[in-house]
Parts: C-alpha cells; sequence; structure tokens
C-alpha cells in the first residue's frame, strides 16, 4: 500500500463526497458494520467490488471506481483475526476486480501481466484504502 502524502497547511486533504466512501467498521466484539449494518464476513467482499464497481450507476454507491475509498476503522479491542480477515476481504475484492478487467482486456490473470498492462489495470481500479485510527475510548 502507498501512504497518501502528509497533511500539512499547504497540502489539505481532497474533500471526499459521502457517495465514494464504504465505511467499514470492526467492533470490539468483532462484528463487522458496512454503513453501520451489522454484515458477515463472507458477504463483504461482495459488497465492496458492487460498491467500487457501481454496475447500475447507483446514487448509493461510488461515482466511479477510480472516486471509491474503502475506510477500514477498528475499536482497541477489535480481536486482531477479524481485523485481518477484513484487509483480506477488501485486498481480495481489488483482486477480483483487477483479475476480471484483466481478462477481458488481456485474456490472462493480473498476475501475469507485464508491468505497463498491470498500470493499466490498475488506473481502472485503484486501490483507496484508508485504514482510519480507533477512536480513543
Amino acid at each position: 500500500m502507498v501512504l497518501p502524502p502528509p497533511v500539512t497547511d499547504e497540502n489539505p486533504p481532497p474533500p471526499i463526497r459521502e457517495r465514494n466512501l464504504m465505511k467499514v467498521l470492526v467492533n470490539a466484539h468483532g462484528v463487522i458494520l458496512l454503513y453501520e449494518e451489522p454484515t458477515q464476513i463472507g458477504d463483504v467482499q461482495a459488497k465492496l467490488i458492487e460498491f467500487i464497481k457501481n454496475p447500475n450507476n447507483s446514487e448509493e454507491l461510488a461515482a466511479s471506481p477510480q472516486a471509491a475509498i474503502v475506510s477500514l476503522k477498528t475499536q482497541r479491542q477489535t480481536p486482531y483475526r477479524i481485523y485481518i480477515d477484513m484487509l483480506d476481504e477488501v485486498i481480495g475484492a481489488y483482486a477480483t476486480l483487477r483479475n476480471e478487467v484483466a481478462l477481458t482486456n488481456y485474456g490472462r490473470e493480473y498476475g501475469s501481466l507485464n508491468a505497463e498492462q498491470r498500470k493499466a489495470v490498475d488506473d481502472i481500479y485503484p486501490k483507496k484504502i484508508s485504514i482510519a485510527e480507533p477512536d480513543p475510548e
């Protein structure tokens, strides 16, 4: 993952439209909440793919794959294993989307593309993941 540039007075964070932000919280009990709704871990990847891809141009989902940001937040007591599983689901969603485009555009899986082809696929589905700080308790 690539870290964003540090936020300074001269370099403030860019504005984010609420619809482009998928908020994922893993609470202290290991419950996964997408938009504050409890979600089973097995459903997370499909929901992330739908959010990022927005196949039906829904006003409720990201305006484009390039605008989509997945914000993953935990609480201090979040079980570490659930956090790692959740991060795997987020990364897996991007891997699925990138593989799909690679197969469609190049007839090969993402991992077998050359650097130029990978960059083209990455531009279609940039991996924008924000790991939010837990709230102090």
